[in-house]
């Protein structure tokens, strides 16, 4: 039985940042659509948030490596560690794709929400770029590279604006 076991990205790191709330952990993304969380003090309050995919489900019962329905890679999320422990704190947008993931890092997994405008569903040329999540830790403002700019709730994963 493994009692402890020093772990991190299979592929080179796409983004990092500080999250906490005093910068105690370090965020990071790879190419191997994974986020994890890395601890400043401790190697041992390291977190692996899990690897993105589209149906969990499935995922777990294929395996990691054999995931037929893994994500493409994380290229920018961001992070608010007001309302985390009542709702996903971290959202993240996908190389090439139109939807927004959102993570809890309380629970250390990927959320439920996958965030989707009905006017991007037919559309495939479009791309969120950049995400954004308000100071509240309520809504995620998502830019994409048409131009359009969606604000939703994280709670709900509802369309507000």
């Amino acid at each position: 039985r493994i009692l402890y076991q020093r772990e991190g990205h299979t592929k080179s790191p796409t983004r990092i940042r500080f999250h906490g709330s005093k910068g105690q952990y370090v965020l990071s993304a790879g190419l191997d659509s994974s986020l994890r969380a890395f601890s400043i003090f401790s190697e041992r309050l390291n977190r692996n948030l899990g690897v993105a995919s589209y149906n969990r489900k499935v995922s777990k019962k294929k395996g990691v490596r054999k995931d037929p329905k893994r994500m493409k890679p994380i290229i920018d999320f961001t992070a608010e560690t007001n309302r985390e422990k009542e709702w996903d704190g971290i959202a993240a947008c996908h190389r090439g794709l139109n939807l927004v993931t959102t993570w809890s890092f309380d629970t250390c997994k990927m959320g439920r929400h996958k965030l989707l405008h009905k006017r991007f569903t037919a559309e495939y040329n479009v791309v969120a770029l950049c995400v954004c999540l308000s100071c509240c830790g309520n809504f995620v403002i998502i830019g994409y590279n048409t131009g359009h700019v969606d604000r939703y709730n994280i709670q709900s994963g509802i369309h507000r604006a």
